[in-house]
């Protein structure tokens, strides 16, 4: 079912379509009463200069975009008490997971974050660290069920954010 699917960088051509792929997004979110993101999070300058930082892995079902993620090493102000696991240590930190809302149900977010595993491992990261909306259940579901430890909260914008880590397994030689 997942053999047609290709993950890549994003490329500056794919702007209009990851544009499009965050306002389904957010608009699936809010029919849900998610009030998780807006017109300012994620902004299009921040999806623009993910793509410069050469940061967005895209989902692509032949020639559209279908999901995507942002994989870097930037670490959130709000983590900064937290008590990860692997402090000192490398690590990928991943934001904005975003499947198009008409594509769910499919497999495709679990794809995308095996797909981040590998991406860390590659990196010689030993975790992955991400932030979740508490009021988002089924996120912070997702990442647990994925084997993800919540390991921290903090008062964001629009609620409770809770930290989430994976230890991930060092590349074999």
């Amino acid at each position: 079912m997942l053999m047609n699917f290709s993950i890549r960088k994003a490329k500056y051509a794919d702007l209009p379509q990851l544009w499009q792929l965050v306002a389904d997004c957010v608009a699936a979110l809010r029919a849900a009463g998610i009030d998780q993101w807006d017109a300012t999070n994620p902004s299009e300058e921040t999806i623009q200069a993910d793509v410069a930082a050469d940061a967005v892995e895209v989902l692509v079902d032949n020639a559209e975009i279908v999901g995507c993620v942002t994989l870097d090493c930037a670490i959130d102000p709000l983590w900064e008490n937290w008590d990860w696991s692997t402090k000192g240590e490398p690590t990928v930190s991943l934001h904005r997971l975003m499947v198009h809302p008409s594509r769910r149900g499919r497999g495709l977010a679990k794809l995308l974050m095996q797909h981040a595993e590998g991406v860390t491992r590659q990196r010689g990261g030993r975790s992955i660290r991400l932030d979740c909306l508490l009021l988002n259940i089924t996120a912070s579901d997702f990442y647990k069920h994925l084997g993800f430890a919540q390991i921290g909260t903090a008062e964001g914008r629009k609620g409770k954010i809770a930290g989430f880590e994976k230890l991930v397994a060092a590349a074999s030689a």
